[in-house]
């Protein structure tokens, strides 16, 4: 069917919270262009050097840390309000995520954030490409390989060291153990909304 794109899974406060979706910023030139220019737009260059790790692209490196500290939150409050600013495709997709960056920045509510892992649905089955387990990025290895090294290897992303076999997997969506709930669900959100996409194109 097709790649699944690397959604950021989040969700405010201690108890249960629902889980949300941050989709990356629309860009042509990647999310990381669109982010560095609204950093500098708003001056926040060095406020960001020092609150996040800054690797490239940059978009890995924001959501490394969880749950977000009130600094973090409130530089990406600045940020991101700032990109949505630039047009409705912005908005329409920060707008949840915004308003939960100045809640916690306000009131030290915990901001849980997560990368979801590069992998790709097809009839059924999920499989997770080789990855690095901290920032998500995708290894530097082929894909669709039978099996994967175990021997750590370096991300050339962030530099943490992983096994590539420790993190890939491919599974039958409903016996997978390596994806929780909320990922399934978002996959399959995503697969409904990538067949809608094409369908429509179909009838343009």
């Amino acid at each position: 069917m097709s790649d699944t794109i690397q959604i950021v899974r989040w969700s405010l406060g201690r108890s249960q919270p629902k889980v949300h979706a941050l989709w990356p910023p629309p860009e042509r030139e990647g999310p990381s262009q669109a982010l560095w220019k609204s950093i500098r737009r708003t001056g926040l260059e060095q406020r960001v050097r020092q609150a996040f790790e800054v690797i490239d692209p940059l978009w890995y490196g924001l959501w490394i840390d969880s749950p977000l500290n009130r600094e973090q939150c409130e530089i990406l409050h600045i940020v991101l309000s700032d990109l949505a600013a630039t047009g409705p495709r912005h908005r329409k997709n920060l707008k949840g995520f915004i308003e939960a960056l100045a809640v916690a920045k306000d009131t030290g509510e915990p901001l849980n954030v997560e990368m979801m892992p590069p992998g790709h649905v097809d009839m059924g089955w999920i499989t997770t490409f080789v990855h690095c387990p901290r920032c998500k990025a995708e290894g530097p290895l082929e894909r669709w390989k039978e099996n994967y090294p175990t021997d750590p290897i370096r991300c050339p992303v962030c530099g943490h060291s992983y096994s590539p076999a420790a993190t890939y997997s491919c599974e039958r969506d409903y016996f997978a153990t390596s994806v929780n709930i909320g990922q399934l669900h978002l996959l399959r959100c995503f697969v409904s909304h990538q067949r809608l996409f094409t369908a429509r194109n179909r009838v343009a």
